[in-house]
């Protein structure tokens, strides 16, 4: 990415930030350095809606650290869906926010790139409300042609990731299915690779790799094995995690080529 604006800079391109949610956010913590109180904040119109989507984003997430030490199976899965509720309207309000100001910028009669991260799926129809029929919108995913040829689909998208999108979009509530996504994404997240990992020669894209690796692997865990699992990785690094988890589908594979049937008492 780094390299395509320096070579649309040098092509003479004009490029914006537009990024009104982040602006605003670091206002308000510039406030608070100077000595300013949460009710100073609340008081200016703008940042008051920065601040509630921001405070209530960390202290869901701040509730799922906590849950994640201590709490049940069931009370951790509660808290990954609370999270991504509350993580869902920050992405709605950034989203919305951001559009409103691409829409006061942009020229006529031109074409505009936008560049947004995977999640950001509320911007296109923000963009969409903004604009009306003045602009042809299209999304566009610059991993496609190497997610395509390894996997036959233009995206991967992890199941956390899922979840969020289903609260971004007010999709109808499915209980069951988003309990299974919240406890797929436990599992996804001891798996991933947390380190930034150099792109060589050989390897060019090894972070979607990797995400796919997990992706496919976790995709294929029921519920009640994912509770069996996270309690097996919990508190352990991502090494051991796979090493579990591998010996996990080994056996699972083993069972099922002998045609054993494991039962569940109660």
């Amino acid at each position: 990415m780094y390299r395509l604006l320096r070579e649309l800079y040098r092509r003479e391109k004009v490029i914006l930030q537009i990024e009104p949610y982040m602006e605003k956010l670091m206002n308000i913590h510039e406030m608070f350095f100077a000595g300013k109180q949460p009710s100073d904040v609340l008081r200016i119109p703008g940042l008051r809606e920065v601040y509630k989507a921001e405070k209530n984003a960390t202290g869901a997430l701040l509730h799922f650290y906590e849950s994640s030490m201590r709490n049940s199976f069931q009370n951790v899965l509660d808290a990954v869906r609370n999270f991504a509720r509350a993580d869902a309207e920050r992405f709605r309000l950034r989203d919305a926010m951001r559009a409103k100001a691409i829409a006061k910028v942009l020229p006529g009669n031109k074409r505009v790139y936008v560049e947004a991260g995977a999640v950001h799926t509320y911007l296109e129809k923000a963009l969409r409300q903004q604009l009306g029929t003045k602009y042809q919108i299209e999304s566009l995913f610059l991993l496609e042609p190497v997610v395509k040829k390894l996997t036959g689909k233009a995206q991967v998208v992890a199941p956390g990731d899922i979840l969020t999108e289903r609260y971004i979009s007010s999709k109808k509530r499915n209980d069951e299915f988003e309990t299974l996504l919240a406890a797929r994404s436990l599992i996804y997240i001891q798996l991933l690779e947390k380190e930034e990992i150099i792109p060589s020669r050989s390897e060019k894209t090894p972070h979607i790799k990797d995400e796919i690796r997990a992706t496919e692997l976790v995709n294929k865990l029921s519920l009640e094995q994912c509770e069996e699992l996270y309690k097996k990785i919990r508190f352990r690094n991502r090494k051991q995690a796979l090493e579990i988890i591998q010996d996990f589908f080994s056996l699972e594979q083993s069972s099922a080529s002998r045609g054993i049937i494991k039962t569940k008492r109660g």
